[in-house]
């Protein structure tokens, strides 16, 4: 990568983490494991009914839909 490259990347990582503010902690760790790991929705409902509560693949991908509705208009300089 060139160095503005390397800068738009460091703007848009900071753009994104900033947004993730917004988010409850565990439609962020949601978000985190779905779009930044590549986790499934099942192997994250795994790891969310261990460290948060009991939650089915269904309901981590419903959180996860309603967290990037909210995380979209935030970031839509970035697309």
């Amino acid at each position: 990568m060139n160095p503005q490259e390397v800068l738009e990347k460091k703007e848009t990582e900071q753009a994104v983490n900033k947004a993730k503010e917004i988010l409850e902690p565990i439609d962020r760790e949601i978000v985190e494991m779905v779009a930044e790991q590549g986790c499934s929705y099942k192997e994250t409902a795994r790891c969310i009914s261990e460290h948060y509560k009991k939650m089915s693949d269904v309901t981590v991908k419903s959180h996860y839909l309603k967290a990037i509705r909210k995380l979209a208009p935030l970031l839509e300089d970035y697309r």
